[in-house]
């Protein structure tokens, strides 16, 4: 009798584990038919993530936030005067197949609701390059509005590697008033952004 109760005990065991990996089994499947179920990003407009933020991240002490745009700076105003090497830089960063950016005064996407298709998710507000230092300044719609800065080095032999960028709630006006900013920790570098 005692061995029919343990067999009995034996079997229930097993098969409790067998109906809570059929259920499992069941959720995954679920889960994956509704991933698969939701519409990627079309495909013309971006390349494939995988760890864009994390390499292209880089926390500065305060001392080198103050001098991360030493130097002389000339200031653009327009996408069109951007060099190509600074939007390749920047489609790098961004994930971004083709540069897309709108000018100062246009259109954007400002939310996460699409009123208009095609619109950039990103407005220049006004980039600089020296010898040896790229940046641009722009803000940023989607789910939260952001303005951010983001800041390249310049080889000797000319390639262009991202060297720093942060993320604030206010836009700069100007060229001093960015350095201010920075300095004072107004754009944030302490987690990984998608610029």
């Amino acid at each position: 009798m005692m061995y029919k109760a343990e067999m009995i005990q034996v079997h229930g065991r097993w098969l409790i584990r067998r109906c809570l990996f059929v259920v499992s089994l069941g959720l995954g499947l679920s889960v994956h038919a509704q991933a698969a179920a939701v519409p990627s990003a079309p495909p013309a407009t971006t390349k494939p993530a995988d760890d864009l933020p994390a390499r292209f991240h880089k926390t500065l002490s305060q001392a080198q936030k103050q001098h991360v745009l030493d130097g002389q700076f000339t200031v653009l105003t327009s996408t069109d005067a951007m060099p190509p090497r600074l939007k390749e830089a920047f489609e790098k960063i961004t994930g971004l197949r083709q540069f897309e950016m709108a000018n100062p005064g246009e259109k954007y996407q400002v939310t996460d609701v699409i009123t208009e298709r095609g619109l950039p998710r990103r407005r220049l507000l006004f980039a600089g390059v020296s010898d040896n230092k790229w940046f641009i300044q722009y803000e940023r719609g989607g789910l939260g509005h952001s303005y951010f800065v983001v800041v390249f080095s310049v080889e000797p032999r000319g390639a262009v590697q991202f060297l720093w960028g942060g993320e604030g709630f206010q836009s700069a006006k100007d060229l001093d008033d960015l350095r201010k900013k920075i300095a004072a920790g107004r754009f944030a570098d302490d987690r990984l952004y998608y610029w």
